[in-house]
């Protein structure tokens, strides 16, 4: 059982404050293969950068909710806005 009074709500936005936060944070959604998780750090980040430049919230490529998943043009497009690159490498073993 949660005790309700003790807990603190998760916001991201007060951990992406630098690039590579940023980076990472949109790395691990990635990983996560869940369309609507990158959405949402997409979107996360959008409004993170938004608010560090101390500019209105940056254009990205948008999609509808039920179009989802991105697709690769939009993904790497919101990308470059926000003045991120994807990245392959191999995968490591475990």
């Amino acid at each position: 059982m949660v005790n309700e009074q003790n807990s603190v709500l998760y916001n991201p936005l007060d951990y992406l404050k630098t690039p590579e936060a940023c980076a990472n944070y949109l790395e691990a959604a990635l990983e996560d293969g869940d369309e609507r998780v990158l959405s949402l750090a997409l979107q996360n980040v959008t409004t993170a950068l938004s608010a560090s430049m101390l500019s209105e919230t940056l254009p990205l490529s948008h999609q509808q909710e039920d179009t989802l998943p991105l697709s690769l043009g939009a993904l790497l497009d919101n990308l470059h806005k926000l003045g991120f690159e994807l990245c392959i490498r191999p995968k490591q073993a475990a």
